[in-house]
């Protein structure tokens, strides 16, 4: 018996360096003198010109009314109270003027701490049983300084993030004769992350901002996001954060055999694997605000006064149990076939279904379902007006329910995997090799390319809000959430969960005289099916354009035009891709010293 313990502990002080675009304070006083470089005109219009138009530049305009503010400056008097209260609480003044722009730094450093456990037990019942159990453990703690998933630079509020990665394995090997092998596993892999909240992030750290949502479900609580464009600091509180206990598990149970018979090296087996996936899924119920300058010139002089280009929001947070099984048995054969040929043959049978999460829990669409007369009234800002015949579920389905299977679709979920390859002496006098092979494989990401994880937060089970030009903080005046287009999250009923991967590689090498080896190899690759997401409710053309120009104003909800009216975008799994991949490789080797080689390619 022989056992063994090891322990490793590491703490990393790594530095870190982030940067950001800041609102200076004369900003935050309504004082945008600054964007303008060339000085004001003595009505208060700025001087800078567009090169190309000659159009005014870098002036900001009332929305109220259409005109300048004279000088760039906004009278304190209509500044939202609410603005200034969260931009304050959460973005210090800038502290980096020779910065330019950038003139935020963040300088705290990142703190990483790791402890690694292995231990292994191995045990001989006898000169033919031997067994071994291993158990690895690794936590590990990322103490980030600021929010990284947000992106904003301020260490006002943070993103801790705490991993637990266990594996563990029993494995039994018998020698069941001299030249017969047979190997038994049973294992476990488990990778637990959580992803934490330090600092200013709910509601009510700060008492000066006073939001009202639509929907008060399960992370509702939460600062908002709030995103500019033109390269400002994100603030607020990302969507994403906290996630707890988001965990993968698999469970295995594998069967190896090997057998050495004359000229043949004969190899079978199978592996069942049972995963597991449990993670909140990210959902918006704290609310997303944009903020695009559409309405003064400037995205700060927009959140100052509270008008937002967009809002979104759902209506809480679900979470998805997505379950997966995988078996794979094989049979392999390599023979040696002559002293100048040894030939290799094999064939596996994949089910890779795709994953499927709990019965009824989650929908997609499906484009033959839907029906036109059972559409909406969609508005400018994005609510609806319903119908008489009007059908919220319209074009909807749901897993497990109907006489659908729990992961929508079976049908590719069986999949052959052949492999052969050989080598050959030519000439029989071991200087020159010609070696080949051709083998499919099949590449799959649980919850990757398929629907089981991101369709957990759509309508019914999570509804959402996209609302266009909504007032900051309160989008629908303290009332409760109007009817709405609903985003979805979709899938392919024809979808391949699994991508195929032919790989082949032809090789030819020669040693010539005095120790020189040279090489010529091709090899590549084509992947077929692989997945990809598209937007199937993209907005219709308007003729004679290929686009429609009453979206690009930003004032106008983009899917009042869309074919599947009554949904916001419906971002589809679907699996057409192809990849191709291919390379010619030239080698010369040559020796010339001890232990020196002089290598060419």
């Amino acid at each position: 018996t022989f056992f063994f313990w090891s322990q490793q502990w590491a703490k990393q002080h790594a530095a870190s360096v982030v940067r950001g675009a800041d609102p200076t304070a004369d900003m935050r006083s309504g004082n945008f003198a600054s964007l303008c470089t060339s000085g004001f005109a003595a009505n208060g219009l700025c001087n800078d010109r567009d090169p190309i138009t000659h159009a005014v530049i870098d002036q900001i305009y009332n929305p109220a009314t259409g005109q300048p503010f004279a000088d760039n400056m906004i009278d304190q008097s209509l500044l939202n109270a609410n603005s200034l209260a969260l931009l304050n609480a959460l973005a210090p003044p800038p502290n980096n003027p020779s910065g330019g722009f950038l003139n935020f730094i963040n300088l705290t450093p990142t703190i990483n701490s790791t402890r690694d456990d292995e231990i292994r037990v191995d045990h001989n019942f006898g000169p033919k049983l031997r067994l071994m159990a291993e158990y690895l453990d690794e936590r590990q703690t990322n103490g980030n300084s600021y929010d990284n998933f947000l992106g904003s630079p301020y260490a006002t509020n943070k993103d801790p993030i705490t991993t637990q990665n266990q594996l563990a394995q029993v494995q039994l090997t018998a020698t069941l004769t001299p030249t017969m092998v047979n190997t038994t596993s049973v294992a476990m892999n488990n990778y637990v992350v959580s992803l934490g909240a330090a600092g200013i992030w709910q509601r009510s750290q700060v008492p000066d901002f006073n939001e009202v949502l639509p929907f008060n479900g399960f992370g509702s609580d939460r600062l908002p996001q709030i995103g500019f464009s033109g390269g400002w600091a994100p603030l607020g509180w990302a969507f994403t954060l906290p996630l707890n206990h988001a965990s993968d598990l698999e469970d295995t149970l594998t069967d190896d055999w090997a057998w050495l018979r004359g000229n043949h090296y004969l190899q079978a087996g199978n592996q069942l694997v049972f995963g597991t996936k449990r993670q909140t899924a990210f959902s918006a119920s704290n609310g997303q605000w944009f903020f695009s300058g559409q309405f003064t010139g400037n995205p700060i002089a927009d959140y100052l006064l509270g008008d937002s280009a967009t809002f979104t929001q759902t209506s809480t947070e679900a979470r998805p149990y997505v379950h997966y099984p995988i078996e794979s048995p094989y049979v392999q054969d390599r023979w040696k076939v002559s002293k100048r040929l040894t030939v290799t043959a094999g064939l596996r049978l994949e089910y890779l279904p795709a994953t499927h999460a709990q019965k009824g829990y989650i929908s997609i669409f499906d484009p033959a379902r839907y029906d036109p007369a059972h559409a909406p009234i969609v508005n400018n800002d994005g609510s609806i007006t319903p119908t008489a015949n009007y059908d919220p579920q319209n074009g909807l389905i749901f897993n497990g329910v109907g006489g659908f299977p729990l992961n929508f679709s079976n049908a590719h979920a069986w999949d052959w995997a052949p492999s052969a390859g050989f080598a050959w002496d030519v000439f029989g006098d071991g200087k020159t090799a010609l070696r080949g092979g051709y083998g499919i494989t099949y590449n799959r990401v649980p919850t990757g390319t398929d629907c089981s994880y991101f369709c957990g937060i759509n309508y019914p089970l999570v509804q959402s809000l996209t609302l266009i030009g909504a007032p900051f903080p309160n989008p629908t005046g303290g009332q409760s959430a109007p009817p709405a287009a609903p985003t979805l999250d979709s899938q392919d009923l024809h979808l391949h969960p699994a991508a195929m991967v032919q790989n082949y590689s032809l090789s030819l090498e020669h040693s010539f005289g005095n120790d020189w080896f040279v090489s010529i190899a091709g090899a590549g690759n084509a992947s077929h099916h692989v997945g990809e997401y598209y937007n199937i409710n993209q907005p219709l053309p308007d003729p004679p354009y290929d686009f429609n120009p009453l979206i690009n104003s930003g004032t106008v909800f983009a899917y009042k035009y869309s074919p599947f009216l009554g949904y916001a975008s419906i971002t589809s799994n679907v699996s057409p891709g192809n990849i191709y991949w291919d390379a010619l490789a030239l080698s010369v080797r040559h020796p010339v010293g001890h232990n020196v080689f002089l290598s060419v390619a």
